[in-house]
Order: structure tokens, then sequence, then C-alpha cells
């Protein structure tokens, strides 16, 4: 408030003023940039802790000197990091592709490729069901999991009509809301869309299920062999209680099935479910990964049962009955059914090397991927100076420090960035730092 002045002297008085404060920014966000056990390749991702870090890049490996970085970041008072994954030189990643029918003559309709190189989208399954609204013969539902961690991603009503908004490819490879396992693309437009996983069967008449007598039929898994072979099972039983819906006909068919199932091997169920029409059913095995790694592709066959066959009356054993695979399998799938050009995801054993750290501006790659983030103050390139392998006291030949360090000074000259720059392996004493420092 204005000073009232009563004798004589000088009085300060502070106006307010429109200038309003500089507003502080972030001076720690460190982005890190090299190999990693897992994650999305060349595309940077933003992290506040370890634990993000071990969800989305795997964790600790032993080969991957980033990753301990990181760990240190944390571990020291860091709480907003950067990551850029850049995958070994030799990795690939796995895929698969899915036809529009099971019968000779099939086209290829979709093909399902990890976004990450690695064995690790080895785990990776797909799930296509036609239960959608009626109008486009060419959609379906497409989900993707990852045995191994868990993760499920679903996207409902996608369809390979590229005139659409909801066309796959779009919806899949949306990088914002798209997948985070998995890229789509549409391999002949032609085809019609992929075909559906599981025995699909034709449409059931409730009233022709009866309770008179026993009514058995035979399931059979081509993998693994033998396993589970013409197992007869007693469908319904004289006297019980008969579904009146076929989502309770399926629960039924369930629980007697995986009865049987159990006896024969551990770790295999079937899923029952009605089927796009609403009016049948479909059924796949649904198979732990670790107890029967070889089975999560399975085909279920269903034969007629010996004793008043009841296959014929649900619709899931005649001969027009689709038998495709349990789930489309990435990587480690056969090429069976609608199931075809499987390739398996590696590792690799060769590290990155530099050009692949340095990476490509055009194609956001490399210390690049970063274009993609509006701020980051710290620069750390681990894999730069990495020892060789066998020797940790050896620079490993395969990336030229310089070169890197050259194109990272650059770049965060650019980016208004500080770049970390670690001393090589054979940099083990004070003498050998000021001779390192020294020789540029």
């Amino acid at each position: 408030m204005p000073a009232t002045p009563t004798y004589p002297g000088v009085y300060i008085e502070e106006a307010e003023s429109s200038v309003r404060p500089i507003t502080g920014v972030a001076t720690s966000v460190t982005a890190f940039v090299g190999y990693t056990g897992r994650g999305l390749d060349n595309r940077a991702t933003q992290l506040f802790s370890f634990a993000d870090f071990e969800r989305a890049f795997g964790g600790l490996v032993s080969d991957s000197e980033l990753s301990y970085a990181v760990q240190q970041f944390f571990l020291n008072g860091g709480s907003n990091a950067i990551v850029v994954r850049v995958p070994k030189s030799d990795a690939a990643a796995a895929a698969v592709t899915l036809e529009d029918g099971l019968a000779g003559g099939a086209k290829k309709a979709l093909k399902l490729t990890a976004l990450s190189k690695g064995a690790w989208a080895n785990s990776l399954v797909a799930d296509i069901d036609h239960g959608v609204p009626a109008g486009d013969a060419k959609a379906f539902n497409l989900t993707v999991t990852d045995l191994g961690t868990g993760t499920v991603e679903r996207f409902a009503d996608v369809t390979l009509d590229n005139s659409k908004t909801n066309y796959v490819v779009a919806v899949v490879n949306d990088p914002g809301k798209g997948s985070s396992l998995v890229r789509a693309d549409a391999v002949d437009t032609a085809a019609g869309r992929a075909a559906q996983t599981g025995t699909v069967g034709g449409d059931i008449t409730m009233s022709d299920i009866k309770n008179d007598k026993d009514y058995t039929l035979k399931i059979s898994l081509d993998v693994p062999s033998g396993a589970v072979a013409g197992a007869e099972v007693t469908i319904v039983a004289v006297g019980e209680s008969v579904p009146t819906s076929i989502l309770g006909l399926g629960q039924l068919i369930e629980r007697k099935l995986n009865l049987a199932i159990a006896a024969l091997a551990d770790g295999i169920r079937v899923r029952c479910v009605p089927s796009a029409s609403g009016n049948g059913l479909r059924l796949w095995a649904d198979v732990d990964p670790a107890v029967q790694p070889g089975a999560v592709d399975a085909i279920i066959t269903l034969a007629a049962g010996t004793t008043n066959d009841i296959g014929a009356t649900l619709k899931l054993i005649a001969n027009t009955t689709p038998k495709n695979v349990a789930r489309y399998r990435l990587g480690l799938g056969r090429a069976v059914a609608g199931q075809v050009d499987p390739v398996a995801g590696v590792d690799g054993t060769q590290l990155p090397k530099t050009n692949e750290l340095i990476g490509s501006e055009l194609d956001r790659t490399g210390i690049y991927a970063l274009e993609t983030v509006d701020l980051f103050n710290l620069l750390s390139i681990p894999d730069a100076t990495r020892a060789a392998a066998g020797n940790p006291a050896a620079h490993d030949s395969a990336v030229d420090a310089n070169s890197v360090y050259d194109a990272a000074l650059a770049y965060c000259t650019r980016r208004r960035a500080f770049l970390l720059i670690d001393p090589p392996p054979e940099v083990a004493s004070v003498a050998a730092a000021v001779d390192w420092i020294s020789g540029g």
C-alpha cells in the first residue's frame, strides 16, 4: 500500500510489476543411448524409476552397460531419465504372417512383427476372432499377449479395409495409442480378414441337446505329440442338467474337457466361448508355455464319440468346421493352418557398433531418436567406451569412441545439452587419464 509521509526523509514504495517471474525448467533430465535386454528399438522412453526401466527394458543384463548406468542414476537421486534402446547388430525381430483361410489357396492377410528385436518376442502370441458388428467383411478383433510378462493388448473391431478409420495397420501402428509390442503390415490387398484362431463350429440348435443318455466326443491335440490323442469325454451325462444358453453350454464343455485333459497332460487347458454368430462355439487350447512350450499353437481336433456322439449336434466335427492353431505365435510358431512364415526372434551376439549408436537423423535412430523428446540436459552413451568381451582392460574395437562422441557433441550443442564422456577401459589411473585427456 502507498506510504504516508509524516516526517522528512526517504520513503520506499514497492510497486506491483507487470513482469512475471521466470519459471524454472528441469536441469537433470538425463538421456541414455545404448543396448538393453529388451524394449522398443530406437524409441525414446521416459522413465521415473528403475522399476520403470525393469518393466520397459528388462532390468539389469550382463552385457548391457546402459542398464547399470541407469540403475546408478536412480540410486544416486536421479528422477527423470530417457532411454533409447539400440539393439545388437545381428539381432532379429520375431514375426509371423496370418492367412485369410485354412484351405489351399488362402491369401496372406496380415503380418505381425515384434517392435523390439530379440528372443524375448518369441513369447508373443496373437488371437483373432470375428465377433464384430456386421457390415464389414474384413473386420475382426485382434488380441496380442506377451506370455512372458502377461501384458495384453486388445484392438477391437479393426479392419483390413484401408479406406476406413479403423484400418488395422493405422490402429496398431499408431505411435501414441497403438501397440507397444508389435507392428502390423497388410500383405495382400486382395486378402480377406485373418482366419480365426482355434476350432470354430457352426450354429447349434439348443433343443437338440439331450440328457436321456450319456453323450460323448473325442478330443486330440496335435502337439505335444501323443499327450492328448483321441481322449473320449462324456459331455452330457444321463440325467444331467442341460444348459439353456450357448454361454452355459460352452462352460459345460470347457469344464468336462479340462477334467479329462488334466489326467493326461500338465499345462494344457481348453477354452470354449460363443462363436462370432453367438449361436455356435469356438474352442482353443490355452497352454502354459513354461510347462508345454512347444504346444502354444496346438490345433484341437474333435471327433465322433463311440457312445452316442454329441459332436455332430454341437456342430464341431463337420468337415466344414475350421481348425486353426490355438494362437498365432510370433517367433517359434509352426508353419501350419493359417499361420505361415514364422521368423524367430534372435538376441544376437554383436553389441551395437559405431554407426548404430550414432544412428540416422532421417530415420530417427540411435542418438537421433531423441528428436522426439522436448528436453534433455545430459546425454550418456555407455556403449561408446565399453570393454571388449573377455578383456575388461581393453576397448571394444567395434566401437570408435571418438566418432560416437563427435556426433553426440554436435547433437548436444544443437540441443543445448551436456555430453557425459566416459573414459575407455584402459584408463585405470590418474596418469593414464591425464594422457588420455591431453591426447584428445
